[in-house]
């Protein structure tokens, strides 16, 4: 073996070696982290319909992370028509590793914000219940959403989807739907594309939406 490529394989090898293990997060620590966020998301992470920024305050920091990190993969952002995930990814990037993200998740976990009110007036509840009787396996009755166990990705590791916006959650599904979001490597995201290429018409989609805004 060249020498130098050696060196430089024995290099990388000993970073490995030493890089410092991800600990639990740390709201305090993630609270500085956070900083940048609020111009978007708001100071108590209530989410801004006129900067396209979804609520985060009520979702678990397991899925946060998870989310954190397919922006720096590519895996969210990486179409050029997710026009608003696109703005996501530099902000994920510049967090400078992956215990950052764990601190940054941690506290935003610790944010409380009021259920926003409905924007989409057009969707009826009541249709959008029968069809939500399909996310209940993933989402629970009560949208509540589950949380998988730390390191892993199964199948129930899904996001709560009480008090979340709307006009999010009717732009989500059409992203799904379209092939915006949700690619094979990131599962739960593939799991929710097979769903959402069902909902072929808009209006169910603002029928689904409607109905989740009546959960708490």
């Amino acid at each position: 073996m060249n020498k130098q490529i050696f060196i430089l394989v024995v290099f990388i090898s000993s970073a490995s070696i030493s890089t410092t293990a991800v600990t639990d997060g740390d709201p305090a620590r993630g609270q500085s982290l956070y900083a940048p966020c609020i111009a978007c998301h708001g100071e108590n992470g209530e989410g801004l319909q006129a900067l396209n920024s979804p609520r985060l305050s009520g979702l678990k920091a397991a899925y946060l992370v998870r989310q954190l990190q397919n922006f720096r993969m590519g895996l969210r952002g990486g179409s050029s028509q997710d026009v608003y995930g696109v703005q996501m990814v530099p902000m994920a990037i510049a967090l400078p590793d992956e215990q950052a993200l764990e601190d940054v998740a941690a506290y935003i976990a610790t944010l409380q914000s009021s259920n926003p009110p409905r924007s989409e007036t057009t969707g009826d509840p009541v249709k959008g219940m029968e069809e939500y009787l399909q996310c209940t396996n993933c989402h629970g009755f009560r949208g509540q959403g589950y949380k998988g166990r730390k390191g892993e990705t199964p199948l129930y590791d899904s996001p709560r989807l009480a008090g979340q916006h709307d006009w999010y959650i009717i732009r989500q599904l059409q992203n799904f739907r379209d092939g915006i979001r949700g690619v094979t490597e990131d599962k739960p995201g593939n799991n929710m594309r097979a769903k959402a290429i069902t909902l072929t018409d808009d209006q169910t989609i603002k029928n689904i939406a409607a109905y989740i805004s009546t959960l708490e």
